[in-house]
């Protein structure tokens, strides 16, 4: 009868410690997976260094996502790096806002615009692409470099 007893004890106490904790489950994946990117391309790749009055954008951009737990907000443009003196290196992060294209999307495709500084000497530019979720996890970089040529 003690044996019986000390059995339903455990098993009771087992059951209280497996029960469910009252939290929501996330949509996705776990929370706190940072999100990763591929295959980035911009249509064009030279521009006048000249264009735009300081800065051109580049319309059309792709890049692919993959995000376990569905919260993907920006993609960060970070600051210019440069093989030229351009007197304003490094640039201010450019946010871009991609929300609507990835609300409640685990992956696929982003189609946004790249502003590229143009006010400098012609030569080759390196910008850093990044995605920041809701958490401000960031993912992989991806490299892009642009060429400014000398329109005159």
């Amino acid at each position: 009868m003690k044996k019986l007893l000390v059995v339903l004890v455990v098993s009771l106490f087992c059951c209280m410690s497996c029960g469910s904790d009252d939290e929501e489950p996330s949509p996705g994946g776990p929370s706190g997976s940072p999100p990763v990117i591929s295959d980035l391309q911009c249509p064009r790749t030279t521009l006048d260094s000249g264009e735009g009055g300081g800065a051109a954008t580049v319309e059309d951009c792709l890049v692919g996502f993959f995000d376990e737990d569905e919260d993907l907000e920006t993609i960060l443009q970070k600051g210019l790096y440069s093989d030229q003196d351009c007197g304003v290196d490094p640039l201010p992060d450019f946010p871009i806002d991609v929300r609507p294209q990835t609300v409640g999307q685990q992956q696929g495709t982003i189609l946004f615009d790249a502003r590229i500084q143009t006010n400098c000497v012609a030569g080759t530019y390196t910008y850093e692409f990044v995605a920041v979720d809701s958490e401000d996890s960031e993912s992989n970089e991806l490299v892009l470099q642009f060429v400014l040529v000398d329109g005159s």
